[in-house]
């Protein structure tokens, strides 16, 4: 099973952006049927209501709190271990989700960033 873990802002971007992002993706970067969110909350919880309607299998990683500061960055780290991901889709660019396009880097994966409906996906070098 092909799987893509996907990050976002937790404010999120509009609806309609993660919906064509994860449907273009599909259909022009990779298909996958499995995507791995780190949380219920703006872009990642619009992306989890998108894999439940498409039938797509999603899992949800969230951080452990006893892991105090460093909480994200040890979950970003466990998620592109764990779940042996095929590539990062990234919407955005707030903290969060540059924590996870640098895990993600470092795991050597590639990453893919969401740059709008005109543009499509940028492969991030």
């Amino acid at each position: 099973m092909r799987t893509a873990i996907v990050c976002g802002s937790p404010q999120g971007a509009p609806l309609g952006d993660v919906e064509s992002g994860l449907e273009w993706a599909r259909r022009n970067v990779m298909s996958f049927e499995h995507i791995v969110v780190g949380t219920r909350k703006g872009v990642e919880g619009r992306a989890f209501d998108w894999a439940v309607r498409e039938g797509v299998a999603v899992t949800v990683v969230p951080v452990q709190r006893d892991d105090a500061k460093a909480a994200v960055p040890l979950r970003n780290q466990r998620m592109t271990k764990i779940f042996d991901p095929a590539c990062l889709l990234a919407f955005g660019g707030e903290r969060e989700a540059d924590e996870m396009i640098y895990a993600a880097k470092l795991a050597h994966l590639p990453v893919w960033l969401w740059v709008g409906r005109v543009a499509g996906w940028m492969r991030v070098p």
